[in-house]
């Protein structure tokens, strides 16, 4: 998430997390779902189910969508727009905020709609300072994987990176607990050392526990910070379980899929991700990027 050179609009996207309305009843009608949906549903638990995962008979690739994509449009008709996405292939959401609207409002449209609801970004205020409220909304959402979305520069340093490794551990713990795993999703500065010459991306990855806490890959962002997306994927299997699918330009311009050169193909064959989220961070035109993005991810790779 996050513009090419853009830090702060993430900052008021995410404040509208500190707004939500908690729906009680349906945290507890989720946190007493039978334990046959919870076997169903349940995410990989350990690294080696992770890495179980990509070895075994490869599932189905799915279309989702990093909402943070459409961030405009939901804010203006959030309902609508979702019914376009619906309309465009999208089957898979991740959340980027709520817009002040109830969770079982949300959460009861995307079951009429047979959106399911993965994953979702959560600030780091919230992260660091409300740890519970990240753990409720997962609940009332079902979401399974809460993911640590960005850092901006003035914390990008190697204290703050240990300090999230930490709380993301913590997290994690009670996460399990409640069928969820907890994730990080990566920009181009964690692959840059940070001021004790260590890259983010290797702290992090090293400092968290591979049983609990999963990575999702930015792919554009990835290949942006100089780096072979299956460099990372093969060097630590069992950890990247989520993506973020975007394209990029030679000249290093974010493009929607199929627009740019990154080798999607090549690196799906080989990496076997539990969800793709198509993600675009400033379209011009968000809608018309989904169906170009869903569109090439369909006729040309074979998501469903």
């Amino acid at each position: 998430m996050g513009g090419l050179s853009n830090h702060d609009e993430p900052k008021k996207i995410y404040k509208r997390y500190r707004n939500y309305t908690w729906c009680a009843q349906c945290v507890r009608r989720l946190l007493c779902r039978t334990k046959k949906q919870e076997k169903s549903d349940k995410p990989m638990s350990s690294a080696s189910d992770a890495a179980g995962y990509a070895g075994a008979k490869r599932k189905a690739m799915v279309r989702g969508l990093q909402l943070y994509t459409v961030r405009s449009l939901l804010a203006e008709d959030f309902f609508g727009t979702l019914d376009k996405l619906h309309d465009a292939g999208i089957s898979e959401l991740e959340f980027a905020g709520y817009y002040d609207i109830p969770l079982d409002e949300i959460k009861s449209y995307c079951d009429s709609k047979g959106f399911k609801t993965p994953s979702a970004h959560f600030s780091p205020d919230i992260f660091f300072d409300e740890p519970e409220k990240v753990l409720e909304t997962g609940i009332a959402m079902g979401h399974r994987y809460l993911v640590f979305p960005w850092l901006p520069p003035e914390m990008q340093n190697a204290a703050t990176f240990s300090r999230i490794a930490k709380t993301m551990n913590e997290l994690s713990v009670e996460a399990e607990k409640n069928q969820m795993m907890v994730a990080y999703h990566n920009h181009d500065f964690e692959f840059k050392p940070d001021d004790s010459g260590t890259l983010p991306i290797k702290r992090l990855l090293e400092e968290t526990d591979s049983n609990r806490v999963q990575f999702e890959m930015d792919l554009y962002w990835t290949v942006h910070a100089g780096y072979d997306p299956l460099k990372w994927l093969k060097e630590y299997p069992g950890r990247f379980t989520l993506c973020h699918v975007k394209d990029r330009s030679a000249e290093g311009l974010m493009r929607s899929v199929g627009q740019g050169e990154i080798p999607f193909k090549g690196i799906f064959n080989q990496h076997a991700f539990a969800h793709h989220f198509i993600e675009h961070d400033n379209p011009e035109n968000p809608l018309e990027s989904v169906r170009t993005s869903s569109s090439h991810l369909k006729e040309e790779l074979g998501f469903i």
